[in-house]
């Protein structure tokens, strides 16, 4: 009996295509989801646009009122035009950024901020710079507590600050090592009790010799050195605390040595000086 050949059907390797229908309609629905997106985009990016128009544009956002604080030195109305902010604009006409690089074009601003308080007011801080001394160049400089030398004294200017001399441009700008000292000794002379910046006229720098205080009203230099300021200080604060025939005639008095004072006069009977 012959064997019938039953032959058996190979599996195809190929994967079956979906139906073009169902193909059409998943190809319709992406590309109606990107028409979907696009179009939002455009109504939102327009109606953004048209939302800021109307925002800079409506006269119920107009600029009512300008408040300037911190305002010592300067005066609020010069700070306000340097703003460039006007009454009658809008709020949200103007940079914030932009108006507070204008007003620290002001030397005497350290800083400023400018703030929007809806519906229609500015409001303007400012920080202003402490002047603490006036530095003798070629002409007279305003030094800041930072040490930071930031304008001219103008004629007419009234600052009852201590002078600084002996310093260049050259010594201010670069922030070498003498006005690393200059500000260690200045800010001790603030800070400290006893003899202090209240009692001192003028700050001689030296770059060699050191540093040298003036008082206010005797003019008495008092020699300190490059360093140990605090020991020197301390050391003329005995000085002056003894009785006052020790510093009758006394045109100087040296305390760059440790536990040593060395009053120098200007009369003939103690010519070479004094030791304390």
């Amino acid at each position: 009996m012959r064997k019938s050949a039953v032959k058996k059907k190979k599996r195809s390797n190929r994967r079956r295509r979906e139906p073009f229908v169902k193909r059409a309609a998943r190809r319709v629905a992406v590309a109606a989801k990107v028409v979907v997106a696009m179009v939002l985009v455009v109504f939102i990016g327009y109606g953004s646009w048209w939302l800021y128009g109307k925002a800079i544009t409506t006269e119920e956002l107009a600029v009512r009122h300008l408040a300037v604080t911190g305002a010592l030195r300067t005066q609020p109305r010069e700070i306000i035009r340097l703003s460039g902010i006007r009454e009658g604009q809008n709020i949200y006409s103007f940079s914030a950024g932009e108006v507070e690089r204008m007003i620290e074009e002001n030397p005497w601003v350290l800083s400023a901020a400018v703030k929007r308080r809806l519906p229609g007011t500015v409001k303007i801080v400012i920080k202003e710079r402490r002047p603490v001394a006036i530095v003798q160049m070629r002409d007279l400089f305003v030094m800041d507590s930072e040490g930071t030398v930031f304008k001219k004294l103008d004629s007419g200017e009234r600052l009852d600050l201590p002078l600084v001399t002996g310093l260049s441009k050259e010594m201010v700008e670069n922030e070498g090592a003498l006005m690393s000292s200059f500000m260690r000794l200045f800010t001790l002379l603030e800070e400290r009790k006893g003899f202090n910046l209240d009692n001192v006229s003028e700050i001689h720098c030296d770059a060699t010799y050191g540093f040298t205080l003036h008082t206010l009203g005797s003019g008495l230099k008092v020699e300190l050195g490059s360093s140990r300021f605090e020991a020197g200080l301390r050391l003329f604060d005995r000085v002056r605390s003894m009785k006052k025939e020790t510093l009758r005639g006394a045109v100087a008095v040296d305390v760059r040595r440790a536990g040593e004072a060395l009053v120098k006069y200007d009369h003939d009977v103690a010519k070479r000086g004094r030791r304390v």
